[in-house]
């Protein structure tokens, strides 16, 4: 992750920091968790039993075995319920003599401890049925939903736990990290102020406490608070970490980077220490001071892992890619195995929107740290911006864990399988996302989209309104609310607004007003509303109509026509016959799949192909182009759309691309696209149909219908080829495939 101490990434590593302060961070906190027997080891054999599996498994917690304490309490516990068979089954409070429910608290604290949120909470409810319950019982059950983003039912058990006892500093540090979350930094800083009082040399706490009066925008009482704790506590680092986020968050560069060089100097054996002052000029933007610090180190020790990470940090800020990589071939044989340099690796290449690259740095670092599944997630994100929607949705489904709290990995995914018009995977991917976390009101909203494609329209309403409850403006909660009213009208109408605020042709078009009066009743049907189209379009217009019926189910249940393709030696050969929603995603998993490409010829097969989705075509052109203005939509009112290609780019040695008169709209574009960018680029066959259009598509499921609007021109380098057509560099006649393909292995073969 990026350096302690910058303020932008400040609220980020506070959500970093929540769960390990909360579960693990504080000393106090954690003892408080078990309870012993009070009285020592007494009452029967089976009592005693238990006692001493109990006492086992409570050393082994404080310790940090905590799979070998579960182990040890499950036994006590199987015991209780050999002795007491009713307490499996309970339902109702019942008091119990003794401390027969102590393996149960302890159980869920060892749980709450390996991040197994949903076992630490079974067995704190089954704790605190067994009466009289204590303050270690509410916290547990406290720490276990805040694990499980439970915060409100959270809440609950902290303040009983204050109510049971008003020393409860567990309580009060849970409670104050429910307060922050929730931007309530005031009550947080009481909360943690408490906490402090009763261990005032806790870092965690104070480190909370502090980014608490930064949320409170407090610089200078923060700045107080932080010399406060450093005077208190001048031995420790931590002491100089805290001052350190005080004096950047109040602006002191000069005194920020003195501070650095003093904790280094202090501790000349702490690397922490050691790393501080180039990371504080690196977090100050002086990233030239900060490389020449990173250098000056490798210098004395140039297997400093630290100062490579750094190095490549400070490089990814500059974007000096070539560096970052000439380092990276440094460091490689020294680490082969570390995470936080493949990290490094692929925030790099994100930054430089090479993401397909990154995926695989991040990949590299899940397969060598699959407990952090934060590289997994950083995996999922690069697939998704790197539009490679059919790998991402296979590796979500391979790491997501269904016990985790962690809902990243569940939203990509989702995110994934949405693009590739996967609804219902889409569904399942974000239930799990606010199954997890019932605040994650992004996953709300893209879960009402999904519901809203299914035609799922309960669904997708409450869960609208569930987002808009969060957050008032999300723009896609919106639409979906406004698509869920507009279904509420008649068909017809709906039809003709969407024809009037779509069409391009709307200046020549003659026959609008008198086409469509009279559909707007509830009683129109798919054909009336098709015969009103083709009157109200521009006679010359071939592009805008209506598919209904058993043509619609035959177009939407019959998933396109599929791409095909074959090797022989060095050419790939792919026939692409139109362009569906999964067009894009096949054409991709095949050239992803292809070994040494840059020494391979691509042979793309259009003909015939009439078009079908431009944003298709357009990931297509991603795949193949670095990073251009792969295409620009203009729509009737002026308004431009341009669709940027990333850095990273499948480069073949070259690429024919066989054409003729049927091959029109999208595969235009892919045509032209790589044929306007790239110096490697022939066309093979004869001149294209002309179709510099594009559509925009009304669906309404219930009905069956489909009105396909010509909506926007499109153009690649200010080129359309409406009137020009595409004309080949290497003209053929006839159809055959062999006619096309002859002058291609002929070059192909001379090199």
């Amino acid at each position: 992750m990026q350096g302690k101490y910058a303020l932008p990434y400040v609220w980020t590593l506070t959500a970093l920091l929540m769960m390990a302060a909360v579960l693990s961070g504080c000393s106090g906190i954690v003892q408080s968790f078990g309870e012993g027997f009070r009285e020592g080891l007494h009452g029967t054999e089976e009592e005693r039993r238990i006692q001493a599996l109990n006492e086992a498994g409570y050393t082994l917690i404080e310790e940090g075995s905590f799979e070998e304490a579960v182990v040890k309490l499950e036994e006590a516990v199987r015991l209780v319920y050999e002795l007491h068979p009713e307490y499996e089954t309970l339902e109702e409070e019942r008091d119990v003599s003794g401390d027969l429910d102590t393996p149960f608290n302890n159980l869920s604290w060892a749980y709450n401890e390996l991040g197994e949120f949903e076992e630490s909470l079974r067995f704190i409810e089954r704790s605190l049925l067994l009466l009289p319950n204590t303050e270690a019982e509410y916290v547990n059950k406290g720490n276990a939903l805040y694990g499980l983003n439970r915060s409100e039912e959270a809440l609950e058990q902290y303040n009983l736990a204050i109510e049971d006892n008003r020393r409860s500093e567990s309580a009060y540090y849970g409670r104050g990290m429910i307060y922050y979350d929730e931007g309530k930094f005031k009550e947080a800083a009481d909360d943690f102020n408490r906490y402090l009082s009763f261990d005032s040399s806790d870092y965690d706490a104070a480190e909370m406490l502090l980014y608490s009066l930064i949320g409170q925008e407090e610089a200078g009482e923060a700045l107080k608070f932080a010399d406060k704790w450093f005077g208190d506590y001048p031995e420790r680092f931590e002491a100089y970490r805290l001052k350190a986020i005080a004096l950047e968050y109040a602006g002191k560069e000069e005194e920020l980077e003195a501070f650095g060089r003093l904790a280094a100097e202090k501790f000349p054996d702490l690397p922490e220490a050691q790393e501080l002052p180039g990371e504080l000029y690196y977090d100050g933007g002086n990233y030239e001071a900060s490389i020449a610090y990173f250098r000056d180190r490798l210098e004395v020790n140039p297997e400093d892992r630290a100062s490579y990470v750094w190095l490549i940090r400070n490089f990814t800020a500059t974007e000096d890619l070539a560096s970052a990589e000439a380092l990276y071939a440094e460091a490689e044989p020294l680490f082969l195995a570390d995470p936080e340099l493949l990290e490094a690796m692929g925030d790099l290449y994100g930054n430089a929107w090479r993401y397909v690259e990154g995926a695989r740095y991040y990949g590299l670092a899940a397969e060598l740290d699959p407990s952090d599944e934060w590289y997994a997630a950083a995996k999922l994100e690069a697939l998704y911006s790197g539009n490679r929607m059919v790998e991402c949705a296979a590796y979500g489904a391979e790491k997501l864990d269904p016990e985790s709290s962690f809902t990243s990995i569940a939203y990509y995914t989702g995110l994934c399988e949405l693009e590739r018009g996967e609804y219902e995977a889409a569904v399942r991917m974000f239930e799990h996302a606010v199954g997890v976390d019932p605040t994650d009101y992004m996953a709300y909203a893209q879960l009402a989209y999904a519901s809203l494609q299914l035609g799922l329209d309960a669904e997708a309403r409450e869960y609208a309104d569930i987002t808009l409850g969060m957050v008032e403006n999300d723009s896609t909660a919106e639409y979906v609310a406004q698509e869920l009213e507009d279904r509420k009208r008649p068909l017809g109408e709906r039809v003709e607004q969407f024809f009037r605020e779509n069409y391009l042709y709307q200046e020549s078009s003659s026959n609008w007003d008198e086409a469509f009066a009279g559909i707007s009743s509830r009683s129109a049907t798919a054909e009336q509303i098709a015969l009103v189209v083709d009157q109200a379009k521009r006679p010359d217009d071939p592009f805008t109509f209506v598919i209904y019926g058993e043509d619609y189910e035959q177009l939407t249940e019959g998933g396109g026509e599929q791409v095909t393709y074959h090797e022989e030696d060095d050419l790939l050969y792919v026939s692409i016959p139109s362009f569906d929603a999964e067009t894009d995603d096949r054409f991709i998993s095949i050239l992803d799949a292809v070994k040494q490409p840059e020494n391979k010829t691509l042979a793309l097969d259009l003909r015939g192909n009439a078009g079908g989705r431009s944003d298709s075509a357009n990931r297509m052109l991603d795949a193949l182009l670095p990073d251009y203005a792969a295409s620009t939509m203009i729509y009737s009112d002026g308004y431009t759309e341009s669709y940027y290609s990333d850095a990273s780019s499948i480069a073949f040695d070259s690429i024919y691309i066989l054409v003729d008169e049927n091959s029109a709209s999208a595969a235009e574009l892919l045509a032209l696209g790589l044929k306007s960018y790239l110096p490697n680029v022939t066309i093979v066959g004869r001149q294209t149909y002309g179709k510099g259009v594009g559509q925009v598509v009304f669906e309404d499921r219930s009905a069956k219908i489909m009105v396909f609007v010509v909506n926007f021109y499109w153009n690649v380098k200010q080129k359309n080829i409406s009137e020009e057509k595409i004309r080949p560099d290497i003209e053929v006649e006839g159809n055959a495939l062999e006619s096309f393909m002859r002058p291609v292995r002929e070059r192909s073969r001379a090199g």
